[in-house]
């Protein structure tokens, strides 16, 4: 029961519905009511967790080459350490750029979800199949016009694109 008190009125009021949250209903439409979806998701769009869970699987991938790459030439019929050190390390950079993706999914309510890795050529030695340098040029252009449409053309957000360009310094 609501009483509006005046000095020498206190009679009840009839009929008034007192909601002390009104102004906050549009925000609690925001709160997840099931479970599985997360608190931590606010403004972040369907096509922005796609696109990051699009640029993990092409830095998975890319990673995948590499540890080919590293592979083949550590071989004891091609024995070329140094390029063998180059890819590996390559690979491990490519790797921890797909974590910090993830990171950074997870710390937007998004959901990772991993796709198949595609099989790598295991041989970099002839122009049929290709050569390793001018893969390594192809992968790094391919990973940074993938990570340029993920920020031009997917984000509105400045925020997004301001985490996003600190995660993929790399690529400047």
């Amino acid at each position: 029961m609501v009483c509006a008190s005046k000095a020498t009125n206190h009679k009840p009021l009839t009929g008034v519905v007192f909601e002390p949250f009104e102004e906050l209903k549009r925000e609690f439409t925001l709160v997840p009511t099931v479970p599985q979806d997360s608190l931590a998701r606010q403004k972040y769009s369907d096509d922005c967790e796609a696109a990051i869970n699009e640029q993990i699987n092409v830095e998975y991938n890319v990673s995948y080459v590499y540890h080919a790459m590293f592979a083949y030439f550590d071989r004891d019929n091609v024995a070329l350490k140094g390029l063998a050190k180059f890819f590996k390390e390559s690979s491990e950079e490519e790797r921890e750029h797909a974590e910090k993706f993830m990171e950074y999914q997870n710390k937007r309510g998004g959901k990772v979800k991993l796709q198949s890795i595609l099989m790598p050529l295991t041989e970099f030695d002839h122009a049929e199949k290709g050569d390793a340098l001018y893969v390594d040029v192809e992968l790094t252009a391919y990973v940074f016009n993938q990570w340029f449409y993920l920020v031009v053309g997917v984000f509105c957000d400045n925020v997004s694109v301001l985490v996003l360009t600190r995660t993929s310094e790399e690529y400047i």
